[in-house]
């Protein structure tokens, strides 16, 4: 039987966050940032108000090309223990994917670094011919596709979804913790998070003594 570990990214297989540390290289405030997609989770600004709103940020750097941000996206590295931690996991016979909220050229760079047998995002940014940005593409549902991922996932692996442990640190991960009933909480993470948790853990160096 298919034994599958999946993955969130940010803030848990890499410090921080993605799209906040693409702010900060091109040139974004950071407050600004955290303000304006709180005005969108807390359903104060649709997200069709807040899309161009970051995109002219963006834009307004000058640097907002297709090269310059995946260079910034693709220099982002796992967290020092992380690729031990795949090298343990595959020895153990598990298949490691990442599913994430995150930009896919992104996800697919730590996937690529770490290795992982596949990866999977939500976000993705369109340019023009140019090859200036021209869209940001970054559904709200985060914790909805998750879910879909891992029916996905699990379908394809002909297992129960209920066999497949996630391990996360945010609300948009709260989905995946439910329907798999086999959540790591990794880090500080949002109490309704840890209420769902199979397993909590303080960093990914304790994650192989429970699997």
């Amino acid at each position: 039987m298919t034994k599958i570990i999946c993955f969130d990214v940010d803030g848990t297989l890499v410090p921080g966050n993605a799209w906040l540390y693409l702010s900060a290289h091109l040139g974004v405030d950071i407050d600004e940032h955290k303000a304006l997609y709180k005005k969108v989770v807390d359903g104060v600004l649709p997200m069709t108000k807040a899309e161009p709103q970051l995109r002219n940020k963006y834009i307004k750097s000058g640097n907002a090309t297709e090269k310059n941000i995946e260079k910034i996206l693709k220099s982002i590295r796992p967290l020092p223990f992380a690729e031990e931690l795949f090298k343990i996991l595959r020895q153990r016979g598990y298949a490691l994917y990442l599913v994430s909220g995150a930009l896919d050229v992104f996800v697919e760079s730590i996937g690529k670094k770490l290795g992982a047998d596949g990866y999977y995002a939500s976000s993705s940014l369109l340019y023009n011919k140019k090859g200036v940005l021209s869209q940001i593409i970054s559904p709200i549902e985060q914790s909805e596709l998750k879910v879909k991922t891992l029916e996905y996932l699990a379908k394809e692996n002909n297992i129960p979804v209920t066999d497949i442990i996630f391990v996360g640190d945010s609300d948009n991960d709260i989905g995946a913790f439910t329907i798999t009933g086999r959540g790591i909480a990794v880090g500080e993470t949002p109490f309704e998070l840890e209420a769902r948790a199979w397993k909590k853990i303080s960093s990914l160096e304790e994650l192989p003594s429970f699997v």
